[in-house]
């Protein structure tokens, strides 16, 4: 960068003058220019602030400052070269202390999966063991089923919000599955979980192959359960062995396993259910509103519903109405469910 043309009219002038302190005082720097070898680090100083006098605030593009005087290295490193160096490595091994701690907590936040209404998906856990989620389902479970790389948990957990098909492969540790009041333990086996804390306080386990142990877990805040009846637990063994578990575990039936899992094939089944919770399906199965007008929602009893395979919402909506006697219509985001008496409506 050439030198400013500014500066170059007084150097002229005092030159003249042959007065270099002078020129220090022109600039401002010091009162008069250094002379000795022990001024060195103000001499330092004042040559920097004239360059930045020089070359504005910005420097990047400035020549370096030099002057003519004995090389530094000469006189060997400055005193403060290995104080440096200490906090160089002391910032280097913060960092890698805060680094770790960073991976150990990020390692154990779980890792979750999720699948939206009206979606369906797929997941593989750290075992090679396989998921199906149905629609409006959570699955959580430790990243790699360990406490940290390389330090494996007692049992391959995982816990469940929602409706789920397992294919588990078979492993030196036990494989549970928890929901909000049950636990479901395999060694190897497929089975269909369905626990939804929000769908009237019971899990239904439904082996496909294979058995499995289900046992309740009491609600922490529920002072009526006692220890004993805590433990009471169940085995399916074998296709079709179902159980459900609201506050105690029921004994073991059997159930057509093709309705349970019609949802893994695009269908829709439901067993003895109230119209409200038929709705709750839909809604939940194919992400759209189903609105029940009051006439319709008084309505007791309840319904069975079986579709092997894809299905329209409307289709069922339509057997279902023909079914109880209503009638129904599209709206915006859905349809709409109600009595044919207009009075009620």
């Amino acid at each position: 960068m050439p030198f400013p043309e500014h500066l170059k009219e007084h150097l002229k002038d005092e030159a003249d003058r042959g007065s270099l302190a002078s020129v220090w005082r022109l600039l401002g720097v010091v009162a008069d220019p250094p002379a000795s070898e022990e001024r060195e680090d103000g001499v330092d100083a004042a040559w920097e602030t004239v360059r930045q006098r020089a070359f504005g605030d910005d420097l990047s593009d400035a020549p370096p400052v030099t002057r003519g005087r004995r090389d530094r290295s000469a006189r060997g490193p400055r005193s403060g070269t290995r104080p440096r160096r200490r906090i160089l490595f002391g910032s280097v091994a913060l960092a890698i202390v805060l680094l770790a701690i960073g991976l150990t907590v990020w390692w154990q936040q779980p890792v979750t999966v999720r699948s939206a209404s009206g979606q369906q998906i797929s997941a593989q856990l750290p075992d090679g063991s396989t998921v199906e989620l149905n629609s409006g389902t959570t699955l959580r479970y430790q990243r790699g089923f360990a406490f940290l790389p390389g330090l494996q948990a007692a049992r391959r957990s995982v816990e469940l919000d929602g409706e789920a098909y397992f294919s588990v492969t078979h492993g030196d540790r036990p494989f549970e599955v928890r929901t909000f009041n049950t636990r479901v333990e395999v060694l190897g086996t497929e089975f269909n979980v369905r626990g939804r804390s929000d769908s009237g306080g019971a899990t239904e386990v439904v082996v496909a192959s294979g058995s499995v142990r289900v046992e309740s877990v009491p609600n922490p805040g529920d002072a009526t359960r006692d220890s004993e009846a805590s433990a009471v637990s169940v085995v399916l063994d074998g296709p079709g062995q179902r159980s459900r578990v609201t506050r105690d575990v029921e004994p073991p039936s059997t159930v057509d396993v093709s309705r349970v899992l019609a949802w893994r094939h695009a269908g829709f089944a439901v067993t003895d259910l109230p119209l409200a919770a038929i709705v709750n399906e839909l809604e939940r199965r194919y992400d759209l509103q189903v609105r029940l007008a009051p006439s319709a929602r008084a309505l007791g009893g309840s319904l069975s519903l079986y579709y092997s395979g894809e299905v329209r919402p409307e289709t069922i909506i339509h057997d279902l109405c023909t079914a109880r006697g209503l009638s129904y219509r599209p709206i915006s985001d859905g349809y709409e469910i109600y009595a044919d008496d207009p009075v009620n409506r």
